[in-house]
């Protein structure tokens, strides 16, 4: 009998049985052949439990033609979270905007998310390198995978992530996916320079523009003068994209060239002498001439490095540094584009000045936050902890803002006091009407990311002493940070 024959027959024998009928007559020969023996009650019941195997095994669909077969999930370098912690996690990375900050405090205490509670896009740049292979395997199977998508078993079942050293051929980083290239590209250049400078070269005659400025970004780990050659190489690439990493890499080697853009901001701004002997100087914003904008002020900032425009105002860029002062009218736009610009294209000991200015300042003390992923924890404390404080006048944004870019644990319980949760928002969180859109959790979320394990221990138990619920959702990142950092204390097997 044809398999289409014992199909057909199956599925009269299910609308027999539907209707309360009797399907023996129906069956397939082969099949009344078995069932013979049997009384008739007997004989439908080993005919249903044929037709059950047949429904399994028989009629099984089939993958199409054009299935991709994804491969399994790759392993990471560090475990996964606790079980016992992925209620939490999951609470935490779904309380306010704060989830960026979340996936880095758990990196930092030396785990990984679950796949299946959190899983990076193929683009995300901004997540913890651990997860590189992930991002690898997104890219791999980025054509639509009609295969069935891997468990929570594929986690650890999968093949781990093998690094790639200098020794690898070039077919082996032409067979890589863009996220592993680059993950490789800055173990490579942080073990050897002059190899990952030779293998940038040869690597970048093959890739597409996008995979070319990506690779180029890595350059910045471990930058020195003797990258300068690559870098003025590859001013001359076709992609605007390269063009402009390799300008902003060069600007903080102190390497530019004045150019009419340049000239021409310079003329947004006045140097200043002041100081009991006039010795000192400032920069100041001047007032808009005709045919001046701030708009065009702020494209041109986008468009220059530092080096360009200290040498168009006639300095050197670390007195460009140091003589910049917040004017009086329209401070906080230029504040920003500048901080922006020093973070681009400055030197490390130019962004530290810098941040450490803007972080004293009344007026443009959020122009730091985009200076504070290019800090050392070192650097970071004092301006942080200075951003912080201020940031309790600007409402929930900029303090989720500044957790985002910050990926250090910066709050100890020594300096916790100032950050306790006042009588008010304690209030909210025991009654139950602090909601995800009120600013006082909002605010607590973000800041239990940049705490010290301890200083999580000594808050949350402040707050359950007080008698706020542990199951608070606004408590999550708190309850993680404290719980992530010694699971026995907890009860928890890590």
């Amino acid at each position: 009998m044809t398999g289409q024959s014992l199909t057909s027959a199956y599925a009269a024998m299910m609308e027999c049985w539907v209707v309360g009928g009797e399907a023996r007559r129906l069956a397939p020969a082969a099949w009344s052949e078995l069932v013979a023996a049997g009384e008739p009650a007997a004989q439908e019941r080993a005919l249903a439990a044929l037709a059950a195997q047949f429904d399994t095994v028989a009629l099984r669909p089939g993958l199409p033609s054009d299935a991709v077969q994804r491969p399994p999930l790759p392993r990471l370098a560090v475990p996964q979270a606790p079980q016992e912690l992925r209620g939490t996690l999951r609470a935490a990375l779904a309380f306010g905007p704060s989830r960026e900050a979340v996936i880095r405090l758990v990196a930092r205490r030396g785990f990984a998310v679950h796949p299946a509670d959190w899983f990076p896009g193929q683009d995300d740049a901004g997540v913890p390198a651990l997860y590189a292979p992930w991002i690898a395997w997104s890219q791999t199977a980025a054509e639509p995978a009609r295969a069935a998508a891997p468990g929570p078993e594929a986690a650890a079942s999968g093949p781990p992530a093998v690094p790639v050293d200098a020794a690898a051929t070039s077919e082996d980083w032409r067979q890589m996916r863009p996220a592993e290239r680059a993950a490789a590209m800055r173990r490579l250049r942080l073990s050897d320079p002059q190899a990952s400078r030779t293998r940038l070269r040869e690597q970048l005659a093959h890739l597409p523009a996008a995979g070319r400025a990506a690779l180029v970004e890595t350059v910045a780990h471990g930058l020195t003068t003797d990258d300068a050659e690559l870098l003025t190489e590859l001013l001359a690439d076709r992609a605007q994209p390269v063009r402009a990493t390799a300008k902003a890499l060069l600007g903080r080697l102190g390497v530019a060239d004045t150019s009419p853009a340049a000239e021409e901001l310079a003329t947004y701004f006045t140097l200043e002498s002041e100081g009991l002997l006039r010795r000192g100087r400032t920069v100041k914003a001047a007032r808009l001439a005709k045919g001046q904008s701030a708009a065009r002020r702020d494209r041109l900032f986008a468009d220059l490095v530092l080096p360009e425009l200290a040498a168009a105002l006639g300095l050197e860029p670390d007195q460009l540094v140091k003589a910049w002062g917040a004017a009086e009218r329209d401070s906080l736009p230029s504040a920003e584009a500048f901080a922006e610009l020093v973070a681009r294209s400055g030197s490390d000991a130019q962004v530290e000045a810098l941040a450490a200015k803007l972080a004293r300042s009344k007026e443009s003390h959020a122009a730091a936050r985009s200076l504070l992923a290019r800090l050392s924890l070192k650097s970071a404390a004092p301006v942080v902890l200075a951003l912080l404080k201020a940031s309790r006048q600007d409402g929930p944004d900029a303090l989720e803002a500044i957790a985002a870019a910050v990926d250090l644990d910066l709050i100890g319980s020594m300096d916790v006091g100032p950050f306790m949760p006042t009588a008010a928002l304690v209030e909210d969180l025991v009654t139950g009407h602090a909601g995800e859109a009120a600013t006082g959790p909002r605010r607590l979320a973000a800041l239990a990311t940049m705490m010290t394990p301890n200083a999580a221990h000594g808050v949350l138990g402040h707050l359950e002493y007080l008698g706020v619920p542990s199951s608070t959702p606004a408590l999550a990142a708190l309850t993680l940070n404290a719980r992530l950092s010694d699971p026995a204390k907890e009860g928890i097997e890590p």
